[in-house]
């Protein structure tokens, strides 16, 4: 018996789940509600869900004494989903929601609640959208899931459709658009198996199928999570940044030894300086008057450790992006430092997170003892942090029948991962070692990521 306390239906909601020990056992339902508020009719109605979808039809009415109603019925045969609807036509909220449901069909927790009342419509665009179910059984209903790395099966339904089994079909109400959703059912034990292919619903409420590759198998990937318009945006602001150099702490006179010519990526990359006047004492990296100004996430001053400095330390590596990337290293690199890394590790652009900036100041200073040749500078931009880092444990799954299954468990050698996997198949890469941003993807023909949202 599904024991039900709904309060709450003109005025306001508040309520408690009656617990089975509380009745003895008996065949069927009984729902019991309170009324909150000055209610002006004598009855309400029990009414099946064409209340939202189509046609309404009322299945029963109860009385209403002292703002108190019951409704009792026999066990239903498959889930339904009812409403308790007001007779009171000022009523703010005119029906309540809720599944009655039969032996052995899965309601996710989400949905199954007495409380719940689907608002979506009234604050967003939402189309309906009926798709295929050609899957046995005797389920009512079937969801549409959306992509959730929180979950441990890595989707929550968002959205819930009635079966038609003459039409072969499900119909989904209420459906918001430029969304990517799983089609899914469950099991009586709460697992979760596709109906359909997952798929993306433009702004126009039409179904977009993603182009797959299908000639490769073997691919490398670069990122769990795609590249963020407005951090690339702060990378373009950087074009035009110069790196001046003089012996006069006032930089005057001062050459320009290099400049920013194109858009950083979010990687260590290099800007060659000219040192045909070096060597120089003072180093400045100057941006351009637009507002984020230095957007570095990273910086360091590259040397030859030929020159025999002694204020060096060793040099970041330079990202390896493929096996051909392992022979571009330079054994003769060097970090040369004003200060000892312990001392300027509270900057910004020193403390080794690429997701923190000096941005707000237009320059950056390097002062050093006394002149000396810097041949690069090696600067990385503001970035989330989200392509593979070296020695991080990465976990590959892939989408099949409605589950993610683990494909590989790794731990990045450098910055990219190479292995095989079925084709046209939906992926996601877990950072296990830090990091909650992640992104199921596709794979194209080209061997090039494409993001459930960048498709």
């Amino acid at each position: 018996m599904k024991k039900i306390v709904l309060v709450g239906l003109c005025v306001a909601f508040s309520g408690l789940l009656m617990g089975q020990s509380q009745y003895k056992k008996m065949d069927g339902y009984v729902i019991k509600g309170v009324i909150e508020g000055d209610y002006k009719a004598n009855k309400v109605y029990l009414v099946e869900e064409e209340e939202i979808q189509g046609k309404p039809h009322i299945v029963d009415s109860a009385e209403v004494v002292n703002n108190q109603y019951t409704f009792q019925g026999p066990s239903v045969k498959y889930p339904r989903m009812y409403f308790i609807k007001s007779a009171d036509p000022d009523c703010l909220s005119p029906i309540t929601p809720f599944f009655l449901e039969k032996n052995g069909e899965y309601i996710p927790e989400l949905f199954d609640s007495p409380f719940l009342k689907d608002v979506t419509s009234h604050l967003l665009k939402t189309v309906p959208l009926t798709l295929s179910y050609q899957e046995t059984g005797n389920n009512n209903l079937a969801y549409l899931a959306a992509f959730n790395s929180g979950m441990s099966s890595g989707i929550i339904p968002v959205t819930w459709g009635k079966i038609n089994r003459m039409e072969h079909n499900v119909t989904f109400s209420s459906v918001i658009p430029d969304r990517f959703y799983f089609p899914v059912y469950y099991s009586p034990f709460g697992k979760s198996f596709s109906f359909g292919e997952p798929f993306y619903l433009n702004k126009e409420g039409k179904i977009e199928k993603p182009h797959t590759g299908r000639k490769i198998n073997d691919v490398t990937l670069l990122r769990k999570f795609p590249m963020k318009q407005g951090l690339v945006n702060k990378a373009i602001k950087l074009i035009g940044t110069v790196v001046l150099a003089s012996n006069k702490p006032g930089f005057n006179p001062c050459d320009t030894v290099g400049v920013i010519t194109d858009t950083l990526y979010p990687y260590f990359q290099d800007i060659k300086l000219g040192m045909n006047k070096g060597p120089y004492q003072y180093y400045q990296i100057k941006t351009t008057n637009e507002y984020p100004h230095a957007a570095l996430s990273e910086l360091e001053f590259i040397t030859d450790i030929r020159y025999g400095y002694k204020n060096t330390i060793p040099a970041s590596s330079l990202p390896i992006f493929s096996p051909a990337d392992t022979l571009v290293g330079n054994k003769f690199e060097v970090r040369l430092m004003d200060e000892p890394l312990e001392q300027i590790k509270w900057k910004a652009e020193y403390d080794g997170n690429p997701q923190t900036s000096p941005e707000p100041y237009p320059t950056i200073h390097f002062m050093l003892r006394e002149p000396q040749f810097v041949t690069k500078v090696r600067m990385m931009p503001l970035n989330a942090d989200n392509g593979i880092v070296v020695g991080n444990q990465y976990e590959l799954l892939y989408w099949d029948n409605g589950e993610w299954k683990k494909i590989l468990s790794q731990q990045a050698k450098c910055n990219y991962i190479t292995v095989g996997v079925p084709f046209g198949s939906l992926l996601w890469l877990r950072n296990l070692t830090k990091g909650k941003e992640e992104l199921p993807f596709y794979v194209d023909d080209n061997g090039q990521q494409r993001f459930i949202y960048m498709l």
